[in-house]
Formats: structure tokens, sequence, C-alpha cells
């Protein structure tokens, strides 16, 4: 690779020479990693101005009406980042700050879980919904980038990083919006996260996703070279464990503990449920054959699913993080 295919990596803080991992069939963005940490990444990025375009309305489906099931969903999973928060020595039950919250379901259960909640986020359409349905006291619309109102005890960035053209950037913003003691809670997708592509439903996503855009991105290519989730303009960064960690020690963070999740984990990745007897029976007494023989695939697989997430090769990641002791 000449010199000026050199790159500049955001974990390393040196210029690589990355590696192709998959080649864009409309030259829009080819997906590359780094080769010393791992990091995966469009290249070239687009502007500022595609990036704007399409997250102007990106909830506008999701926003037509409000839905009970999420708000379920997420006052489950907000329980769990609570009792971890417990269990770490981090709760401080003052205020929760979302960046990024699109509709704001985690930052309602916040609220009525008798905590200051703050809403941010760029898109118009999730803050009118907001606005509407939620009944939120403080409800920003800005990048979180330009946001810089208020301190929070806990920061809420959940899966946000990656669609961010300047990661360090954005945690540099972090960083000053976190009170000091505080703690800051950011997940991501598992750029190793092969488990993902061992659930029926998920793969059939993937494989259809890549396949419009990029070369070479059959199941198996998609298991080998393992892209996930970066697709311009949906997510630009694929982040594993270690360089996530990486790049918050750099900028000033102290990591408390990482979790490895699967699919359909009820506190990180609630909205796609793991089957049950209830929803084989259901799918039986329905006679909907080839999905109950859809879900009874998915239950032989979930062992092998599991296994994954031990070896840290599942769905998604979530780093509890503070800033580093002066």
């Amino acid at each position: 690779m000449s010199k000026q295919q050199q790159h500049f990596c955001i974990v390393c803080n040196q210029e690589i020479n990355p590696r192709l991992v998959m080649r864009s069939k409309n030259d829009n963005g080819d997906i590359m990693r780094c080769p010393h940490c791992r990091l995966t990444f469009v290249n070239p990025m687009p502007s500022e101005q595609a990036i704007q375009e399409y997250y102007n309305g990106l909830c506008r489906k999701e926003s037509l009406e409000f839905d009970l099931q999420k708000q379920k969903w997420a006052n489950t999973s907000l329980d769990g980042y609570i009792e971890e928060l417990k269990r770490l020595k981090k709760w401080l039950r003052q205020d929760f700050l979302d960046l990024g919250g699109v509709l704001g379901y985690y930052a309602k259960e916040a609220l009525t879980k008798g905590l200051k909640a703050i809403l941010v986020d760029i898109d118009p359409i999730s803050i009118e919904f907001s606005n509407k349905h939620q009944e939120l006291p403080e409800v920003y619309q800005a990048s979180i980038q330009e946001f810089s109102e208020i301190s929070s005890d806990w920061i809420f960035l959940r899966h946000n990083i990656e669609h961010f053209k300047n990661p360090d950037n954005l945690l540099d913003t972090v960083y000053s919006l976190l009170s000091e003691g505080g703690v800051l809670t950011i997940e991501t997708d598992n750029n190793a996260g092969a488990e993902i592509l061992l659930h029926p439903k998920t793969m059939r996503f993937y494989q259809s996703l890549y396949s419009k855009k990029y070369e070479g991105s059959s199941p198996i290519d998609l298991l080998l070279k393992l892209p996930l989730a970066v697709d311009l303009l949906r997510h630009l960064f694929g982040f594993r464990a270690d360089n996530l960690s990486q790049l918050l020690i750099n900028d000033s963070f102290e990591t408390v503990k990482t979790i490895h999740y699967c699919l359909g984990d009820s506190v990180y990745w609630p909205n796609i449920p793991n089957n049950t007897i209830y929803i084989l029976i259901e799918k039986l007494t329905d006679f909907k054959i080839m999905s109950l023989l859809l879900e009874v695939v998915c239950l032989i697989i979930f062992p092998f699913r599991k296994m994954l997430n031990r070896l840290q090769m599942s769905s998604g990641l979530c780093i509890y993080a503070t800033k580093k002791a002066t």
C-alpha cells in the first residue's frame, strides 16, 4: 500500500497500512482493519453532509406510534444496568444523561426510577416523539459533540460510538460532561461477534445487507472476515473489547468492567429475545411449522452461541468506565 493510502489509527495513535476486509461494490467506502489493534472502519469516510442527511428522520417509522413493548424492554434493561452499577459500587442515584438516546425509552425509564433524566439527540423526529410521548423534563436537539449544557453522574452511550467519524473527539466531549466520580456506560456491537451470525434471522439480515454493498459477502465470508457491524452509512467503526478499552484509556478514562453479551440478553440486547418453551408452543398451536422449525434450530444452536460468549466472540460488548484518578 502506498504512502498516500496510509491511515491514522485513533487507537494506536500512529499511521498504519490498513488491511482490506471487504471491498465496496460502488466505491462508496471499503471496510478496512488496523493490523495492530484490529479496529475496523470505513475508508474513505463519508462527508458530514451525507451523515446529517442519513440521520435526519432516521427513526421516522418507529416514531409513528408509542411502542409499549419497547418501554417494557427498556424497563427490564435499565434495571440490569442499575444492578451492575450497584455491584460495582458506582450507583450514585442522581442523574442520567442519555446521549444519542433517539426515542427516549431509556430516559423515560430512568425518570420513573427517580433519576433526573436528560435526553440528547440530533434527529428532530426523535426529539418530537420524546416531547410528545415520554414527558421528559429536559430534551435537547443537538449533536453530542456540540452539547455542553450539563454535567452528569451517569452518562449512557448506548450504540452510538460506532456512528461517529471521530470517536476520539466524541469521548473528549463525554469526558467533559462526566462529573467527578461519575460513570460512563458505553455499549456497541462486537466486531469479533461471530455469535450473531449463528442466529438464522440475524445471519439472513447481515448476509442480505453486505451482499448488496460489498464483494465477497457469503455467510462463510462473513464468518471469516468479521466486518461486523461496519456498514456505510449505518456504522463507521467496529470495535472489540481491547481496542475500545485502549481508546477509552487514550482519552483519560479508566475501564471498571467489560461485559460481553449474546443476542437476546435481557439487559443488553432485549429487543430480539431468545426463544422459550412458550414461543415454541405458540408456533405449534398456530400451525406455523416453518417458523417453529426455525425456533427449534435457534434452540439447538444456543449452547454454541453461549460458548462464543465465553471466548469474547458474542454479539455485543458493554464497558463501564470512570475518569482516571488524577
